[in-house]
């Protein structure tokens, strides 16, 4: 090959790694959410509403590990690891809030840092357990309402326990309608 060859070639070569380069790449699409990815993103949501449950309502009736994991989160809250992570917010936002306030010369909150830490805590596990009642009545399969009816022997030992209670009873009692139609005006 001669000289001229070689160049030529190489223009080629730098020319269609050019146009790769600047060529649109088309991205496959996402995957869709598994029955239990779907579960576990309802439990993490603060504002995931209507589709979420209507997902869980049409493809996991039949599903028991959805209901298992939904069981579970009713009945012991969020896992080890979700609640270290949400903790360590909790750390966070009570030192960012601290540092705010120690700037603008303010006093520190009138509630003590474990007093702040134990009512977010509780919180947390509160709105877990109930959006786990909550997808358990729209499931509504037998081993749903079985998983509902015994979080009732559970005894409430905090004000969270109480909230969760009638939030399984009120899942119990409307077969899901009022949770699914809640959301539909919101669409």
């Amino acid at each position: 090959m001669t000289t001229r060859q070689w160049v030529a070639l190489g223009a080629l070569v730098v020319l269609i790694l050019l146009l790769l380069l600047l060529l649109p790449r088309r991205r496959p699409a996402p995957l869709p959410l598994t029955d239990l990815q779907v579960a576990e993103s309802w439990l993490e949501c603060i504002d995931c509403q209507g589709p979420f449950l209507r997902h869980l309502k049409q493809s996991s009736s039949g599903s028991d590990t959805v209901v298992r994991f939904l069981r579970a989160a009713l009945l012991q809250g969020p896992d080890s690891a979700r609640r270290a992570r949400h903790e360590l917010a909790l750390l966070r936002a009570w030192a960012d809030d601290s540092l705010h306030r120690a700037r603008l010369g303010q006093a520190l909150p009138a509630q003590s840092k474990s007093t702040f830490l134990f009512r977010y805590r509780e919180g947390f596990e509160a709105k877990w357990r109930g959006r786990a009642a909550m997808a358990l009545g729209v499931i509504r399969g037998d081993t749903a309402l079985a998983a509902l009816d015994s979080a009732l022997l559970i005894a409430p030992t905090s004000h969270g326990d109480s909230l969760v209670l009638d939030g399984v009873k009120e899942a119990q009692a409307d077969s899901g309608l009022k949770a699914l139609n809640q959301w539909k005006t919101a669409q």
